[in-house]
Parts: structure tokens; sequence; C-alpha cells
């Protein structure tokens, strides 16, 4: 599966998400999977060079990520290989469908090939991993609500909350070990699609004052657990050097003990 789209981003809070919701309801209905929660596996190398390039903001750039899907706390049967890129804003996406079990199999398989198969999309995803020496290497979950136009057959409206992260034990469930990216009751608004917004969708936004932001859950999440790892690290320093001290100061009082003890 293939297309090209534009996708815009927006920050908004619970109050805004609700009115929205209610002044965008004569133009828009749930899509078909209207409420589901998203499991997102990130492919990156060892030096984490993917993710590095994206937040340079080049204009060229392109990520790998294993998708699967809940509702009501079950995973679905199928899950999606997709293979992201993006250039001056207009993004493309080349998906594989594959089984779940061959999704978590991907996980530590050492050959994904074998799952793959041998079809032109995964083909350009072998060429990627090859290209990148990535592997999975962060996961994101999400709570989403998707719309769509009722005249607008390409426009899609999803509103992200409760987005969580982590970079260990990756697998398609939640962990103890997430972190929030968002603050409580903030949700992340993407209109994605290939023609222009409609007016009534772009006079609505004004109305409220809702303005584009660039933001990437797995670049902010990337970040925020690098900030983490950064501050664990001076913490780390900041013990071994108080300890150092320590030791050093209950040295000196020793050997001042001992000379005054000689001089005497």
């Amino acid at each position: 599966m293939f297309f090209t789209r534009t996708e815009i981003k927006y920050m908004i809070g619970e109050k805004t998400f609700r009115r929205l919701c209610e002044e965008l309801s004569p133009h828009i209905f749930n899509d078909k999977f209207f409420f589901e929660k998203i499991h997102t596996i990130y492919y990156d190398s060892e030096h984490d060079e993917v993710i590095c390039h994206s937040l340079e903001k080049p204009a060229f750039k392109e990520k790998l990520r294993i998708r699967a899907y809940e509702q009501e706390g079950q995973l679905f049967a199928e899950a999606f290989v997709e293979l992201k890129k993006k250039y001056k804003g207009l993004g493309s996406k080349r998906r594989l469908k594959i089984s779940l079990q061959g999704a978590q199999t991907l996980l530590s398989c050492k050959k994904p090939a074998d799952i793959l198969g041998d079809v032109q999309i995964a083909k350009e995803i072998l060429f990627f991993i090859k290209k990148t020496s990535c592997f999975p290497k962060f996961y994101l979950s999400s709570d989403r609500y998707s719309f769509r136009g009722l005249k607008e057959s390409d426009l899609r409206i999803t509103f992200d909350t409760n987005i969580l992260y982590r970079n260990a034990r990756l697998s398609f469930c939640s962990d103890r070990s997430d972190e929030q990216l968002l603050a409580h009751g903030n949700y992340l608004m993407e209109l994605k699609s290939s023609e222009s917004l409609p007016l009534w969708l772009t006079s609505t936004l004004s109305k409220y004052k809702i303005y584009p932001i660039s933001f990437s859950k797995y670049g902010r999440a990337f970040e925020r657990h690098l900030a983490q790892k950064l501050n664990d690290g001076i913490n780390t320093i900041a013990e071994k050097c108080s300890a150092e001290n320590q030791y050093l100061c209950e040295e000196s009082s020793e050997n001042n003990f001992t000379e005054e003890t000689t001089y005497a």
C-alpha cells in the first residue's frame, strides 16, 4: 500500500477537544476504528542516527516502524510495517501488512527477510534496514480518536492522547516502565489530506486560535529519554564525587590526628 499526503499537527487541551468534536460534527463522521490504542515500535541504529537526522529538520527524511492496533483490550490479528518518507512537508508511506505473530517475531528476528517476504515494499524496507543498520529500538503508544470528512473522502482527523514511551522490553503492549509524553488532558491533533483543507475546517481552527506546530512523537520522546539519561549520568557523577569527597575528608582527618599525636 502506498499513499502521499500532507500532515499538519496541533496541540490542544481537553476543553478544546470537546468543543471541536461538537462544532465539526456536521462535517465529519467516526472512522471505522473510531477509538483504538496504537502500539508502535520504531527502528533506529545503535547510535540513534535515524532520529538524530530527523531532528535536524532536513528537507528529506525517512523512518521505519511496526504498528499494531488494539481495541477493547484485544490486539488485532494483523500489524503493519511502515516506511515513512517526508520531503519538504509532503509525506508518503509504504505499508506492508503482516500477521501480528510475524510482527512479534520481527522484534527479535535477525533475518527480517524471512518474515517480510519478497514483494517490492519488503525489498524497500530491507534496503532501509541494511542502509541504516537499524533494528527495533523504541516503543510508543497512544489512545487515538479518528474521524473522516463527510464530503472530503481523503480528509482524516485524528486526536492522540495518553502517549507513552519506553526504550526497553519492546513489545506490543504497555509496560510498568512506560513514561508519559504529554501532560494529562493534552491531545495531539493531526490533519491528514492530499488536498487543501476545507474552509469549514480552517475557519474553526482560526476561531479557536489553533495553530500548527512542529511535533514528532518519536522525536520528542527520544529527547525526553536523552535528557533523563543525561540527568541520571549527572546524578551518578555527583554521587561519586560526594563519596570521594567524603573519603578524602575522612582520610584528611585521620592524617591530622596522626600528625598531632606524633608532634605531641
